[in-house]
């Protein structure tokens, strides 16, 4: 029966995780072709699309947030290694669960901001300046994907510690 559950939940996170690198990849693919567009309407016509810039911000919103829940599943974040050498065996643990702990603190504050922020903008329906893009529901969309960013973290810190208490090295 546990076994089933793990199985069920990999299975789902690996389908989560592929959808969200769906997501990130046309997110990209469109922001791409959008400057294309702009910059040679701009130079070739001069006529930019307009809103070009308020939709690559969105779209820029979109794409860090879609891949965070993804990069923190596989600990895949940019790290500087100075003292990692000094970090042997069962250290190497105790350090992945603090900074896993660490950094679920923080993730966690932006989450509740998030949260808030999120409420805010849709009580008072904020949109952007220029096209009128609603943000509230970007911002929704911000918070879901720091919630999974979360997870993600609450798993990695549940691993490590699992491996400090068995002593692996």
């Amino acid at each position: 029966m546990i076994a089933t559950r793990q199985l069920s939940a990999a299975s789902t996170w690996r389908y989560a995780a592929y959808v969200l690198k769906l997501v990130a990849a046309a997110n990209l693919f469109a922001m791409m072709a959008l400057s294309a567009v702009d910059v040679a309407g701009r130079y070739l016509l001069n006529a930019p699309l307009p809103g070009a810039f308020e939709i690559t911000e969105v779209m820029m919103a979109v794409l860090v947030f879609s891949v965070l829940p993804i990069v923190t599943a596989s600990d895949e974040h940019l790290t500087i290694g100075l003292f990692e050498h000094k970090f042997k065996g069962r250290m190497r643990w105790i350090k992945g669960t603090l900074v896993s702990l660490i950094s679920g603190t923080f993730v966690a504050l932006a989450t509740w901001r998030v949260w808030l922020e999120a409420g805010r903008m849709g009580e008072i329906h904020d949109r952007t300046a220029f096209l009128g893009i609603p943000l509230a529901p970007l911002v929704y969309f911000m918070f879901a994907m720091l919630v999974l960013t979360l997870g993600a973290l609450a798993v990695l810190t549940v691993l490590n510690a699992r491996r400090v208490v068995a002593g692996e090295r």
